[in-house]
Protein backbone atom coordinates (compact mmCIF):
# COMPACT_ATOMS: atom_id res chain seq x y z
CA UNK A 1 0.00 0.00 0.00
CA UNK A 2 2.63 2.57 0.80
CA UNK A 3 4.69 1.77 -2.45
CA UNK A 4 1.33 2.02 -4.24
CA UNK A 5 1.36 6.14 -3.13
CA UNK A 6 5.11 6.30 -3.87
CA UNK A 7 4.28 5.17 -7.44
CA UNK A 8 1.26 6.90 -7.77
CA UNK A 9 2.70 10.23 -7.19
CA UNK A 10 6.12 10.04 -8.78
CA UNK A 11 4.12 8.94 -12.26
CA UNK A 12 1.03 10.78 -11.83
CA UNK A 13 3.91 14.34 -11.06
CA UNK A 14 6.58 13.13 -13.76
CA UNK A 15 3.65 12.47 -16.26
CA UNK A 16 1.90 15.93 -15.59
CA UNK A 17 4.91 17.66 -15.63
CA UNK A 18 7.12 16.56 -17.85
CA UNK A 19 3.70 17.96 -20.53
CA UNK A 20 3.98 21.15 -18.66
CA UNK A 21 8.05 20.81 -19.33
CA UNK A 22 7.81 20.41 -23.12
CA UNK A 23 5.13 23.19 -23.63
CA UNK A 24 7.47 25.70 -21.14
CA UNK A 25 10.19 25.22 -23.98
CA UNK A 26 8.16 26.41 -27.16
CA UNK A 27 6.42 29.33 -24.69
CA UNK A 28 9.84 30.57 -23.17
CA UNK A 29 11.64 30.67 -27.12
CA UNK A 30 8.51 32.51 -28.79
CA UNK A 31 6.70 34.61 -26.10
CA UNK A 32 9.01 36.04 -23.86
CA UNK A 33 8.74 39.20 -25.43
CA UNK A 34 5.07 39.39 -24.98
CA UNK A 35 4.78 37.41 -21.37
CA UNK A 36 8.08 38.86 -19.93
CA UNK A 37 10.54 36.65 -18.02
CA UNK A 38 8.68 36.91 -14.97
CA UNK A 39 5.37 35.16 -16.09
CA UNK A 40 8.00 32.60 -17.37
CA UNK A 41 9.60 32.39 -14.03
CA UNK A 42 6.46 31.98 -12.38
CA UNK A 43 5.15 28.90 -14.75
CA UNK A 44 8.05 27.36 -13.25
CA UNK A 45 7.24 27.88 -9.85
CA UNK A 46 3.88 25.74 -10.78
CA UNK A 47 5.90 23.13 -12.56
CA UNK A 48 8.06 22.75 -9.05
CA UNK A 49 5.02 22.31 -7.26
CA UNK A 50 3.37 19.62 -9.70
CA UNK A 51 6.62 17.77 -8.87
CA UNK A 52 6.89 18.23 -5.10
CA UNK A 53 3.38 17.98 -3.98
CA UNK A 54 1.65 14.60 -3.11
CA UNK A 55 -1.67 15.63 -3.71
CA UNK A 56 -4.50 14.06 -5.82
CA UNK A 57 -8.12 15.71 -6.41
CA UNK A 58 -10.82 14.05 -7.10
CA UNK A 59 -11.90 13.77 -10.92
CA UNK A 60 -15.16 12.25 -11.54
CA UNK A 61 -14.00 11.02 -15.18
CA UNK A 62 -10.48 9.38 -14.36
CA UNK A 63 -11.84 6.24 -13.89
CA UNK A 64 -12.15 5.63 -17.56
CA UNK A 65 -8.94 4.90 -18.08
CA UNK A 66 -8.77 2.99 -15.20
CA UNK A 67 -7.18 -0.49 -16.64
CA UNK A 68 -9.77 -3.60 -16.19
CA UNK A 69 -6.45 -5.44 -16.09
CA UNK A 70 -4.69 -3.65 -12.90
CA UNK A 71 -4.38 -5.77 -9.77
CA UNK A 72 -4.31 -3.15 -7.31
CA UNK A 73 -6.74 -1.37 -6.94
CA UNK A 74 -4.60 1.04 -4.22
CA UNK A 75 -2.73 2.20 -7.69
CA UNK A 76 -4.64 4.70 -9.22
CA UNK A 77 -5.81 4.94 -13.01
CA UNK A 78 -2.72 6.72 -14.70
CA UNK A 79 -0.21 4.78 -12.43
CA UNK A 80 -2.68 1.45 -13.44
CA UNK A 81 -2.12 2.18 -17.18
CA UNK A 82 1.75 2.51 -17.13
CA UNK A 83 2.21 -0.63 -14.84
CA UNK A 84 -0.88 -2.46 -16.97
CA UNK A 85 1.25 -1.18 -20.62
CA UNK A 86 4.81 -2.39 -18.87
CA UNK A 87 3.79 -5.67 -18.03
CA UNK A 88 1.96 -6.49 -21.50
CA UNK A 89 5.13 -5.00 -23.37
CA UNK A 90 7.02 -7.36 -21.35
CA UNK A 91 4.64 -10.47 -22.01
CA UNK A 92 5.43 -9.66 -25.46
CA UNK A 93 8.43 -9.50 -25.82
CA UNK A 94 9.22 -12.52 -23.94
CA UNK A 95 6.78 -14.27 -26.42
CA UNK A 96 8.70 -12.91 -29.28
CA UNK A 97 12.20 -14.06 -27.85
CA UNK A 98 10.55 -17.90 -26.93
CA UNK A 99 9.42 -18.37 -30.51
CA UNK A 100 12.48 -17.00 -32.18
CA UNK A 101 14.39 -19.05 -30.19
CA UNK A 102 17.16 -16.47 -30.14
CA UNK A 103 19.12 -17.28 -26.24
CA UNK A 104 17.93 -19.34 -23.63
CA UNK A 105 19.57 -16.54 -21.50
CA UNK A 106 17.27 -13.39 -22.49
CA UNK A 107 14.41 -15.99 -22.52
CA UNK A 108 15.42 -16.62 -18.62
CA UNK A 109 15.80 -13.19 -17.61
CA UNK A 110 12.37 -12.00 -19.43
CA UNK A 111 11.00 -14.84 -17.60
CA UNK A 112 12.29 -13.96 -14.64
CA UNK A 113 10.94 -10.32 -15.34
CA UNK A 114 7.31 -10.95 -16.00
CA UNK A 115 7.21 -13.38 -12.71
CA UNK A 116 8.48 -10.07 -10.42
CA UNK A 117 5.87 -7.83 -12.50
CA UNK A 118 2.87 -10.28 -11.64
CA UNK A 119 4.24 -10.83 -8.03
CA UNK A 120 5.12 -7.41 -7.26
CA UNK A 121 8.67 -8.17 -6.66
CA UNK A 122 9.97 -5.99 -9.48
CA UNK A 123 8.00 -2.88 -7.18
CA UNK A 124 9.99 -3.72 -4.60
CA UNK A 125 13.00 -4.02 -6.77
CA UNK A 126 12.55 -0.83 -8.18
CA UNK A 127 11.82 1.31 -5.32
CA UNK A 128 15.09 0.54 -3.71
CA UNK A 129 16.57 1.69 -6.75
CA UNK A 130 14.76 4.86 -6.90
CA UNK A 131 15.78 5.13 -3.22
CA UNK A 132 19.17 4.64 -3.28
CA UNK A 133 19.50 7.11 -6.27
CA UNK A 134 17.75 9.40 -4.49
CA UNK A 135 20.33 9.50 -1.57
CA UNK A 136 22.95 9.00 -3.57
CA UNK A 137 21.77 12.79 -5.45
CA UNK A 138 21.40 14.16 -2.31
CA UNK A 139 24.64 13.19 -1.60
CA UNK A 140 25.98 14.59 -4.37
CA UNK A 141 24.27 17.82 -4.26
CA UNK A 142 25.13 18.04 -0.03
CA UNK A 143 28.62 17.56 -1.11
CA UNK A 144 28.67 20.29 -3.68
CA UNK A 145 27.09 22.22 -1.36
CA UNK A 146 29.12 22.14 1.51
CA UNK A 147 32.65 22.37 -0.98
CA UNK A 148 31.25 25.72 -2.36
CA UNK A 149 30.66 26.96 0.93
CA UNK A 150 33.74 26.09 2.55
CA UNK A 151 35.60 27.43 -0.35
CA UNK A 152 33.83 30.66 0.04
CA UNK A 153 34.89 30.76 3.32
CA UNK A 154 38.36 30.31 3.09
CA UNK A 155 38.69 32.74 0.16
CA UNK A 156 36.49 35.64 2.35
CA UNK A 157 38.21 38.85 2.83
CA UNK A 158 36.64 41.45 4.69
CA UNK A 159 33.27 42.64 4.31
CA UNK A 160 32.58 45.58 2.90
CA UNK A 161 32.84 49.02 4.71
CA UNK A 162 33.32 52.42 4.30
CA UNK A 163 31.91 54.17 0.88
CA UNK A 164 31.05 50.47 -0.40
CA UNK A 165 28.68 50.41 2.97
CA UNK A 166 26.95 53.47 2.85
CA UNK A 167 26.19 52.90 -0.69
CA UNK A 168 24.86 49.51 -0.28
CA UNK A 169 22.68 50.72 2.99
CA UNK A 170 21.05 53.21 1.04
CA UNK A 171 20.50 50.82 -2.05
CA UNK A 172 18.67 48.42 0.79
CA UNK A 173 16.50 51.42 2.11
CA UNK A 174 15.37 52.52 -1.36
CA UNK A 175 14.55 48.93 -2.48
CA UNK A 176 12.94 48.47 1.63
CA UNK A 177 14.70 45.52 1.78
CA UNK A 178 16.57 44.43 5.46
CA UNK A 179 20.67 44.64 4.84
CA UNK A 180 22.34 41.06 4.41
CA UNK A 181 25.89 40.47 5.12
CA UNK A 182 28.05 41.66 2.54
CA UNK A 183 31.57 40.05 1.95
CA UNK A 184 34.85 40.02 -0.47
CA UNK A 185 35.61 36.86 -1.44
CA UNK A 186 38.86 36.45 -3.92
CA UNK A 187 39.20 34.92 -6.21
CA UNK A 188 35.77 34.76 -7.19
CA UNK A 189 34.35 34.68 -10.78
CA UNK A 190 30.93 36.94 -10.27
CA UNK A 191 29.13 38.58 -7.18
CA UNK A 192 26.33 36.09 -6.17
CA UNK A 193 23.63 35.23 -3.32
CA UNK A 194 24.52 32.11 -1.10
CA UNK A 195 22.46 30.60 0.92
CA UNK A 196 19.05 29.84 2.27
CA UNK A 197 18.05 30.20 6.29
CA UNK A 198 21.45 33.05 6.54
CA UNK A 199 21.73 34.15 3.28
CA UNK A 200 24.67 36.44 2.07
CA UNK A 201 26.33 38.48 -1.05
CA UNK A 202 29.80 37.80 -1.96
CA UNK A 203 31.28 39.96 -4.21
CA UNK A 204 34.28 39.85 -6.53
CA UNK A 205 37.67 41.38 -5.01
CA UNK A 206 38.19 43.02 -8.39
CA UNK A 207 34.77 44.51 -8.29
CA UNK A 208 35.05 47.90 -9.52
CA UNK A 209 33.45 50.71 -7.83
CA UNK A 210 31.62 51.93 -10.97
CA UNK A 211 29.53 48.08 -10.83
CA UNK A 212 29.05 48.27 -7.03
CA UNK A 213 25.69 49.42 -7.50
CA UNK A 214 24.70 47.67 -10.12
CA UNK A 215 25.81 44.02 -8.99
CA UNK A 216 24.66 44.93 -5.40
CA UNK A 217 21.36 45.96 -6.81
CA UNK A 218 20.78 42.16 -8.71
CA UNK A 219 21.53 40.19 -5.76
CA UNK A 220 19.02 42.19 -3.91
CA UNK A 221 16.52 42.23 -6.12
CA UNK A 222 16.95 37.90 -5.82
CA UNK A 223 17.17 38.27 -2.29
CA UNK A 224 13.71 40.59 -2.32
CA UNK A 225 11.95 37.82 -5.37
CA UNK A 226 12.98 34.90 -2.68
CA UNK A 227 15.06 33.31 -5.22
CA UNK A 228 17.51 31.54 -2.98
CA UNK A 229 14.62 29.63 -1.99
CA UNK A 230 13.86 28.53 -5.45
CA UNK A 231 17.81 27.30 -5.55
CA UNK A 232 16.73 25.17 -3.32
CA UNK A 233 13.49 24.07 -4.70
CA UNK A 234 15.13 23.15 -7.57
CA UNK A 235 17.37 21.20 -5.72
CA UNK A 236 14.61 19.61 -3.84
CA UNK A 237 13.04 18.41 -7.45
CA UNK A 238 16.17 16.92 -9.22
CA UNK A 239 16.59 14.90 -5.84
CA UNK A 240 13.18 13.65 -5.97
CA UNK A 241 12.75 13.27 -9.52
CA UNK A 242 16.36 12.33 -10.17
CA UNK A 243 15.70 9.98 -12.78
CA UNK A 244 13.72 12.26 -15.36
CA UNK A 245 16.07 14.08 -17.54
CA UNK A 246 13.22 16.97 -18.62
CA UNK A 247 13.05 17.97 -14.73
CA UNK A 248 16.81 18.22 -14.91
CA UNK A 249 16.60 20.51 -18.07
CA UNK A 250 14.14 22.30 -16.19
CA UNK A 251 16.03 23.45 -13.86
CA UNK A 252 18.64 24.56 -15.63
CA UNK A 253 16.01 26.79 -17.51
CA UNK A 254 14.16 28.37 -14.93
CA UNK A 255 17.26 29.33 -13.81
CA UNK A 256 18.17 31.34 -16.53
CA UNK A 257 14.76 32.63 -16.28
CA UNK A 258 15.12 33.53 -13.04
CA UNK A 259 18.35 35.76 -13.93
CA UNK A 260 16.19 37.43 -16.83
CA UNK A 261 13.58 37.78 -14.50
CA UNK A 262 16.12 39.28 -12.42
CA UNK A 263 17.48 41.58 -14.70
CA UNK A 264 13.47 42.85 -15.80
CA UNK A 265 13.04 44.38 -11.79
CA UNK A 266 16.86 45.93 -12.06
CA UNK A 267 16.22 47.52 -15.39
CA UNK A 268 12.68 48.37 -14.57
CA UNK A 269 13.24 52.30 -13.62
CA UNK A 270 16.58 52.15 -15.04
CA UNK A 271 17.07 55.47 -18.03
CA UNK A 272 19.01 54.01 -21.43
CA UNK A 273 22.66 55.18 -19.68
CA UNK A 274 22.39 52.97 -16.99
CA UNK A 275 20.61 50.35 -18.51
CA UNK A 276 24.28 50.31 -20.80
CA UNK A 277 26.05 50.51 -17.52
CA UNK A 278 23.89 47.08 -16.24
CA UNK A 279 24.65 45.62 -19.34
CA UNK A 280 28.52 45.71 -19.87
CA UNK A 281 29.03 44.84 -16.02
CA UNK A 282 26.81 41.76 -17.28
CA UNK A 283 29.31 41.35 -20.38
CA UNK A 284 32.23 42.15 -18.04
CA UNK A 285 30.71 39.02 -15.51
CA UNK A 286 30.45 36.70 -18.50
CA UNK A 287 34.75 37.20 -19.14
CA UNK A 288 35.33 36.05 -16.56
CA UNK A 289 34.22 31.71 -15.63
CA UNK A 290 31.09 30.73 -14.81
CA UNK A 291 29.74 30.08 -11.38
CA UNK A 292 28.99 26.13 -10.05
CA UNK A 293 25.18 25.18 -11.71
CA UNK A 294 22.18 23.79 -10.41
CA UNK A 295 23.53 21.72 -7.60
CA UNK A 296 24.59 24.53 -5.72
CA UNK A 297 22.51 27.05 -3.39
CA UNK A 298 23.43 30.53 -5.01
CA UNK A 299 22.85 32.64 -8.02
CA UNK A 300 24.99 34.38 -10.29
CA UNK A 301 25.60 37.61 -12.76
CA UNK A 302 27.32 35.23 -15.56
CA UNK A 303 25.86 33.90 -18.29
CA UNK A 304 27.89 33.09 -21.46
CA UNK A 305 27.19 32.69 -25.36
CA UNK A 306 23.92 33.11 -27.18
CA UNK A 307 21.78 33.88 -23.43
CA UNK A 308 24.35 36.65 -22.78
CA UNK A 309 23.69 38.07 -26.29
CA UNK A 310 19.96 37.57 -26.05
CA UNK A 311 19.97 38.79 -22.06
CA UNK A 312 21.85 42.12 -23.62
CA UNK A 313 19.80 42.76 -26.26
CA UNK A 314 16.66 42.70 -24.37
CA UNK A 315 18.05 45.18 -21.27
CA UNK A 316 18.98 47.34 -24.01
CA UNK A 317 15.56 46.92 -26.20
CA UNK A 318 13.56 47.79 -22.55
CA UNK A 319 10.68 45.41 -24.26
CA UNK A 320 8.12 45.86 -21.54
CA UNK A 321 5.32 42.68 -21.21
CA UNK A 322 1.89 42.99 -22.20
CA UNK A 323 0.48 42.98 -18.73
CA UNK A 324 -2.93 41.39 -19.83
CA UNK A 325 -1.43 39.07 -21.51
CA UNK A 326 1.20 37.92 -18.79
CA UNK A 327 -1.75 37.95 -16.48
CA UNK A 328 -3.99 35.96 -18.82
CA UNK A 329 -0.91 33.62 -19.14
CA UNK A 330 -0.84 32.97 -15.39
CA UNK A 331 -4.29 32.29 -14.64
CA UNK A 332 -4.21 29.74 -17.50
CA UNK A 333 -1.49 27.94 -15.74
CA UNK A 334 -2.73 28.42 -12.72
CA UNK A 335 -5.88 26.60 -13.62
CA UNK A 336 -3.57 24.24 -15.44
CA UNK A 337 -1.98 23.28 -12.70
CA UNK A 338 -5.20 22.47 -10.68
CA UNK A 339 -6.47 20.13 -13.55
CA UNK A 340 -3.09 18.38 -13.26
CA UNK A 341 -3.48 17.27 -9.66
CA UNK A 342 -7.13 15.76 -10.36
CA UNK A 343 -5.76 12.20 -11.03
CA UNK A 344 -8.09 10.58 -8.31
CA UNK A 345 -11.45 8.84 -8.72
CA UNK A 346 -14.31 10.55 -6.57
CA UNK A 347 -14.04 8.29 -3.51
CA UNK A 348 -17.88 9.26 -2.16
CA UNK A 349 -20.06 6.73 -3.29
CA UNK A 350 -23.86 6.46 -2.80
CA UNK A 351 -24.85 3.55 -0.61
CA UNK A 352 -21.61 3.09 1.31
CA UNK A 353 -22.26 4.23 4.68
CA UNK A 354 -19.59 6.20 7.23
CA UNK A 355 -17.61 4.66 9.98
CA UNK A 356 -18.50 5.94 13.28
CA UNK A 357 -16.50 4.05 16.06
CA UNK A 358 -13.00 2.46 16.19
CA UNK A 359 -13.03 -1.37 18.22
CA UNK A 360 -10.45 -1.12 20.86
CA UNK A 361 -8.75 -4.74 20.64
CA UNK A 362 -7.66 -6.20 24.39
CA UNK A 363 -5.13 -9.20 25.09
CA UNK A 364 -6.87 -12.30 25.57
CA UNK A 365 -6.35 -15.59 26.87
CA UNK A 366 -5.27 -18.40 24.28
CA UNK A 367 -4.90 -21.49 26.37
CA UNK A 368 -6.47 -24.76 25.32
CA UNK A 369 -8.69 -24.92 27.78
CA UNK A 370 -10.81 -21.86 29.05
CA UNK A 371 -12.01 -21.49 32.66
CA UNK A 372 -15.25 -19.94 32.67
CA UNK A 373 -13.94 -16.54 33.67
CA UNK A 374 -11.83 -16.77 30.41
CA UNK A 375 -14.11 -17.95 28.08
CA UNK A 376 -16.71 -15.15 29.90
CA UNK A 377 -13.72 -12.34 29.09
CA UNK A 378 -13.67 -13.59 25.35
CA UNK A 379 -17.03 -13.62 25.13
CA UNK A 380 -17.82 -9.88 26.09
CA UNK A 381 -14.63 -8.86 23.95
CA UNK A 382 -16.82 -10.61 20.89
CA UNK A 383 -20.52 -8.94 21.78
CA UNK A 384 -18.16 -5.52 21.65
CA UNK A 385 -16.63 -5.89 18.70
CA UNK A 386 -20.10 -7.34 16.89
CA UNK A 387 -21.93 -4.60 18.60
CA UNK A 388 -20.00 -1.42 17.89
CA UNK A 389 -21.08 1.10 15.13
CA UNK A 390 -18.96 0.04 12.37
CA UNK A 391 -20.00 -2.81 12.18
CA UNK A 392 -24.24 -3.09 13.41
CA UNK A 393 -24.07 -7.07 13.60
CA UNK A 394 -27.73 -8.15 14.82
CA UNK A 395 -27.06 -9.61 18.59
CA UNK A 396 -30.53 -10.69 19.61
CA UNK A 397 -31.18 -12.55 22.82
CA UNK A 398 -31.58 -15.94 21.10
CA UNK A 399 -27.67 -15.86 20.00
CA UNK A 400 -25.62 -18.82 22.02
CA UNK A 401 -22.13 -18.12 22.90
CA UNK A 402 -19.23 -20.18 23.16
CA UNK A 403 -15.68 -19.77 23.19
CA UNK A 404 -13.02 -22.06 22.79
CA UNK A 405 -8.63 -21.99 23.03
CA UNK A 406 -7.05 -23.34 20.34
CA UNK A 407 -3.45 -22.80 21.46
CA UNK A 408 -2.17 -20.04 18.97
CA UNK A 409 -5.75 -18.03 19.27
CA UNK A 410 -8.73 -18.06 20.68
CA UNK A 411 -12.40 -18.41 18.67
CA UNK A 412 -15.88 -17.30 19.93
CA UNK A 413 -19.08 -18.45 17.87
CA UNK A 414 -22.33 -17.10 17.93
CA UNK A 415 -24.78 -19.47 17.17
CA UNK A 416 -28.49 -18.95 16.17
CA UNK A 417 -30.92 -21.55 17.27
CA UNK A 418 -32.90 -22.15 13.93
CA UNK A 419 -30.14 -22.39 11.47
CA UNK A 420 -26.64 -22.86 13.10
CA UNK A 421 -23.39 -20.47 12.93
CA UNK A 422 -24.04 -17.08 12.58
CA UNK A 423 -21.09 -14.94 13.88
CA UNK A 424 -17.74 -16.19 14.43
CA UNK A 425 -14.38 -14.19 15.44
CA UNK A 426 -11.04 -15.52 16.22
CA UNK A 427 -8.49 -13.49 18.38
CA UNK A 428 -4.74 -13.75 18.45
CA UNK A 429 -2.97 -13.61 21.99
CA UNK A 430 -2.40 -9.70 21.72
CA UNK A 431 -6.16 -9.06 20.90
CA UNK A 432 -5.50 -8.99 17.04
CA UNK A 433 -8.55 -9.83 14.97
CA UNK A 434 -7.32 -13.17 12.99
CA UNK A 435 -10.64 -13.86 11.49
CA UNK A 436 -14.27 -12.65 11.35
CA UNK A 437 -17.27 -13.91 9.43
CA UNK A 438 -20.75 -12.48 10.08
CA UNK A 439 -23.83 -14.56 8.14
CA UNK A 440 -26.21 -12.61 9.50
CA UNK A 441 -28.17 -9.81 7.80
CA UNK A 442 -27.63 -6.34 9.67
CA UNK A 443 -30.20 -3.69 9.81
CA UNK A 444 -29.11 -1.20 7.06
CA UNK A 445 -30.97 0.08 3.93
CA UNK A 446 -28.63 1.44 1.95
CA UNK A 447 -27.84 0.05 -1.35
CA UNK A 448 -25.24 0.25 -3.70
CA UNK A 449 -26.15 -2.34 -6.68
CA UNK A 450 -29.54 -2.58 -7.57
CA UNK A 451 -29.88 -6.73 -7.78
CA UNK A 452 -27.38 -9.48 -6.87
CA UNK A 453 -25.93 -10.23 -10.24
CA UNK A 454 -24.90 -6.17 -11.24
CA UNK A 455 -21.43 -5.77 -11.79
CA UNK A 456 -20.35 -2.24 -10.12
CA UNK A 457 -18.00 -0.16 -12.16
CA UNK A 458 -14.27 0.33 -11.48
CA UNK A 459 -15.07 3.57 -9.73
CA UNK A 460 -17.82 2.11 -7.17
CA UNK A 461 -15.45 -0.84 -6.80
CA UNK A 462 -12.50 1.51 -5.72
CA UNK A 463 -14.94 2.67 -3.42
CA UNK A 464 -15.86 -0.34 -1.65
CA UNK A 465 -12.24 -1.77 -1.20
CA UNK A 466 -11.77 1.72 0.38
CA UNK A 467 -14.84 1.37 2.22
CA UNK A 468 -13.57 -2.03 3.32
CA UNK A 469 -10.01 -1.06 4.31
CA UNK A 470 -11.48 1.92 6.67
CA UNK A 471 -13.64 -0.47 8.49
CA UNK A 472 -10.58 -2.70 9.07
CA UNK A 473 -8.26 -0.14 9.92
CA UNK A 474 -11.18 1.03 12.65
CA UNK A 475 -10.79 -2.39 13.17
CA UNK A 476 -6.98 -2.90 13.55
CA UNK A 477 -5.44 0.19 12.89
CA UNK A 478 -2.22 0.43 11.11
CA UNK A 479 -3.27 -2.55 8.67
CA UNK A 480 -3.43 -1.01 5.76
CA UNK A 481 0.78 -0.61 6.52
CA UNK A 482 0.64 -4.18 6.54
CA UNK A 483 -0.85 -5.40 3.27
CA UNK A 484 0.79 -5.28 -0.13
CA UNK A 485 -1.21 -4.72 -3.42
CA UNK A 486 -4.76 -5.97 -3.08
CA UNK A 487 -6.91 -7.51 -6.02
CA UNK A 488 -10.67 -8.07 -6.28
CA UNK A 489 -13.01 -10.79 -7.18
CA UNK A 490 -16.75 -10.50 -7.42
CA UNK A 491 -19.20 -10.38 -7.66
CA UNK A 492 -20.19 -13.42 -5.72
CA UNK A 493 -24.10 -14.34 -5.75
CA UNK A 494 -24.92 -16.10 -2.38
CA UNK A 495 -28.66 -16.11 -2.59
CA UNK A 496 -30.27 -12.99 -2.39
CA UNK A 497 -26.91 -11.15 -1.78
CA UNK A 498 -24.39 -10.16 -3.62
CA UNK A 499 -20.51 -9.46 -2.22
CA UNK A 500 -16.94 -8.79 -3.43
CA UNK A 501 -13.51 -10.29 -2.23
CA UNK A 502 -10.57 -8.93 -1.82
CA UNK A 503 -7.24 -10.02 -1.62
CA UNK A 504 -3.57 -8.88 -0.44
CA UNK A 505 -0.23 -10.46 -0.44
CA UNK A 506 2.50 -9.09 0.89
CA UNK A 507 6.11 -11.22 0.83
CA UNK A 508 7.52 -12.00 4.13
CA UNK A 509 10.17 -14.10 4.27
CA UNK A 510 11.68 -16.15 1.43
CA UNK A 511 8.92 -18.99 1.62
CA UNK A 512 6.33 -17.70 3.14
CA UNK A 513 3.56 -14.39 1.68
CA UNK A 514 1.19 -13.17 4.39
CA UNK A 515 -2.42 -13.06 2.32
CA UNK A 516 -5.17 -11.07 3.74
CA UNK A 517 -8.65 -11.58 2.25
CA UNK A 518 -11.75 -9.46 3.19
CA UNK A 519 -15.52 -9.62 1.79
CA UNK A 520 -17.91 -6.60 1.02
CA UNK A 521 -21.31 -7.49 0.63
CA UNK A 522 -22.90 -4.96 -1.98
CA UNK A 523 -26.70 -6.67 -2.11
CA UNK A 524 -28.90 -6.02 -0.88
CA UNK A 525 -26.59 -4.01 1.58
CA UNK A 526 -23.40 -2.14 2.16
CA UNK A 527 -21.29 -4.07 4.93
CA UNK A 528 -18.05 -6.03 5.99
CA UNK A 529 -18.95 -9.68 6.48
CA UNK A 530 -15.46 -11.39 6.32
CA UNK A 531 -12.05 -10.92 7.11
CA UNK A 532 -8.86 -13.19 7.91
CA UNK A 533 -4.92 -13.58 7.42
CA UNK A 534 -3.77 -16.39 6.02
CA UNK A 535 0.36 -17.57 6.41
CA UNK A 536 1.25 -19.09 2.62
CA UNK A 537 4.12 -21.35 2.44
CA UNK A 538 5.61 -21.87 -0.98
CA UNK A 539 7.41 -25.07 -0.10
CA UNK A 540 4.13 -27.32 0.38
CA UNK A 541 1.61 -27.14 -2.02
CA UNK A 542 -0.69 -29.73 -0.10
CA UNK A 543 -1.18 -27.04 2.80
CA UNK A 544 -0.04 -23.80 1.72
CA UNK A 545 -2.80 -22.11 4.10
CA UNK A 546 -2.28 -21.85 7.47
CA UNK A 547 -4.24 -19.45 10.28
CA UNK A 548 -2.35 -16.27 10.94
CA UNK A 549 -0.27 -15.90 13.61
CA UNK A 550 -1.04 -12.34 14.58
Amino acid sequence: MRTALIYNFLIEANLMASIAILLMIPVRWLCRRQLGSRAIAFAWLLVAIRLLCPLALPNPVIHEIRSAFAPDLAIRPIAGQVQVRFADAVDALYDGVRLSGSGSAIEESLHTLRDDTGNGMLSIRLMKVYLAGAALTVGWFAISNWRFRKQLRADRIEPISGRALAQYRTLCAEMHIRPIPVFYVDPLPSACLVGCFRPYIALPLTARPQELEHVLRHELCHYKAGDHWWCAVRLACCAIHWFNPLVWLAARMSRTDAELACDERVIRHMDEARRRGYAGVLVLSACRRDLPGVSVLSTGMSMTGRRLKKRVTDILSNRQARRGLALGFVLLASMALIGAFCTAERPVLAGIPADHMAYQSQPVSTAVSLTQEQEQQAIDLAKAFWSNETLQADLNDSLIWTACGQGTHTEVYANDPDWGEALILAFAPDGRILYMNNRRSGDRDALLASDPNQELSRAELNGVMEYGLSVLEKIQPGLRGEMGEIESQGPTVNGESSFYRFFSFRREGENHTMTHVFNVQVFPEVRLTHYENLLEFDEDASDRLEPGNG
